[in-house]
């Protein structure tokens, strides 16, 4: 299954929608009718009721902020703004109705609206910040939505939303298993009911993540999210269904082949679970093209050494597609696990142990995922981070050299060599690795970072200038981005420290 985030509403208006009363108690009050039929999934007519209200009612919050919310449900985000905001204007000390409005202009894809917005309240409570962390997100800084998560929690240290998010965030953009682990683990304790709660910690920190221990590439794909009820149509399983027998289509083609070739090249890579995931996106978005559903059956079988999972697919391919010649071939039958299946199995077996801080097993895993299969730079990468977390720099910096070996010019382990060489007193090493990654990668903003504060050490304030100057214009917020920015201000002209 694909692991993608959605957002979904928080109800912040439900404390404005009365409670109790039944569709038809109340006819003659347009709003109080408006929210029964509303709690009874009648959004419809409730829309038409507390339009009325509205217009009766022309000054009430409860009416306006209860019109947004319908609009809202039915999907007419410009309706719901444009009611929502009227509520807002009409509230001098309740904040949800600018909270709701908010989450509305985030769901339109409006961050910055909806940043302005929330700097709008006065005294700002958790679900405020944890808007604000989800706008700040959305807008590509990581750094001011953690800071965002962590003011939230100051407010109220049990905020479930907070933690969750904070846990998606130590997960999936600082790659920080352990921290990700504890804020999860506060989470089930404190919403054992809501559905997120339901995996298991190992699960939630291995979720859609072939690399768990890869510090070094965020992914900007997913976006921290609100805690919220599961939505009202279940998630597509691991193999969505073929529907209907169709040939590939023309219009499909380019988009199939760019998803193909993105999975060719993960597996290139021995990033198995990453092309798994690229695939499983290209039959779901293109259920009805046979070379997306093939390569999937042959990254099961092959790479994964999953007979059954490809057989099952293999006889649904033969039903769908009759007449391809791939349906005649025989089913996939197992065989011997190839070196790179029991290197991937030793693999997996490392994130675990890294996951669990256990630093020993893991550097034993990966050793032996190695050893097993010798051209996989990522098991000389996990590697070092392995032999680095565990305090052992120099064996760190050898493991990502034979990465680079076997992957050359492999960004992030050209940049963990940089920081490890760093960390060893051996700048003149770390500005190698790190001028080599620029030419390959020239918007790696923290390679920038380091190349600053190491010409800062060297005292060559016109070389500090042009990478923090880089750094500043690839990443303008965070904790980073505000020492940079004081020292530009103070060192103006070139002058040093």
């Amino acid at each position: 299954m694909k692991y993608t985030l959605t957002l979904i509403a928080l109800i912040l208006a439900t404390a404005l929608v009365g409670g109790g009363c039944r569709p038809g108690d109340h006819e003659e009050d347009p709003l109080a009718n408006g929210i029964a039929l509303m709690q009874t999934g009648a959004n419809e007519a409730a829309r038409d009721a507390l339009i009325a209200a509205a217009a009766l009612y022309t000054n009430s919050v409860t009416a306006h902020c209860n019109l947004g919310l319908v609009y809202w449900k039915l999907g007419d985000h410009t309706a719901a703004i444009a009611s929502l905001t009227r509520a807002s204007d009409l509230s001098d000390t309740d904040v949800r109705p600018l909270e709701l409005l908010a989450h509305v202009l985030i769901e339109a894809g409006n961050e910055q609206g909806a940043h302005k917005v929330l700097a709008n309240v006065e005294e700002p409570t958790a679900t405020t910040l944890a808007l604000m962390a989800l706008a700040a997100q959305r807008a590509g800084s990581s750094d001011l939505a953690r800071s965002y998560l962590g003011r939230a929690l100051q407010l109220n240290e049990a905020y479930a939303p907070a933690i969750y998010n904070l846990a998606l965030l130590c997960r999936d953009t600082y790659a920080a298993p352990r921290e990700a682990l504890s804020y999860y683990k506060r989470f089930q304790a404190l919403a054992p009911n809501n559905w997120r709660a339901a995996e298991s910690p190992q699960a939630f920190i291995n979720v859609g993540n072939a690399e768990a221990a890869d510090a070094t590439e965020p992914r900007k794909a997913e976006t921290v999210e609100p805690v919220a009820p599961p939505p009202a149509e279940p998630e597509p399983g691991e193999a969505p269904p073929v529907e209907t027998p169709a040939s590939n289509p023309a219009t499909d083609e380019p988009a199939v082949e760019a998803l193909l070739s993105s999975a060719s090249a993960e597996l290139a890579d021995g990033n198995v679970d990453v092309a798994l995931l690229t695939l499983k996106q290209a039959v779901e978005d293109h259920p009805g093209n046979a070379d997306a559903i093939w390569a999937l059956i042959q990254l099961y079988d092959t790479h994964l050494g999953n007979q059954e999972r490809a057989t099952e697919m293999h006889k649904r391919f033969s039903a769908i597609f009759p007449n391809d010649s791939r349906a005649l071939e025989p089913e996939p039958t197992p065989a011997p696990p190839p070196a790179e299946a029991l290197g991937d199995t030793l693999f997996r077996k490392g994130l675990e142990h890294y996951a669990k801080e256990a630093w020993g097993e893991a550097i034993a895993s990966y050793q032996a995922a190695l050893e097993a299969d010798p051209t996989s730079s990522r098991a000389a990468y996990n590697l070092g981070l392995a032999f680095k977390a565990n305090g052992d720099l120099d064996r760190a910096a050898k493991a990502f050299v034979v990465a680079l070996e076997l992957q050359k010019d492999m960004p992030k382990a050209l940049y963990m060599l940089g920081l490890t060489e760093i960390q060893r007193g051996r700048n003149p090493s770390a500005l190698a690795h790190l001028n080599r990654l620029i030419r390959v990668q020239p918007d790696f903003d923290k390679a920038h970072y380091l190349l600053g504060r190491i010409w800062r050490e060297e005292g060559r304030p016109d070389m500090v200038r042009i990478h923090f100057e880089r750094f500043l214009h690839l990443t303008p917020t965070g904790s980073s981005a505000d020492s940079v920015r004081r020292w530009l201000e103070q060192n103006q002209g070139g002058a040093q420290e």
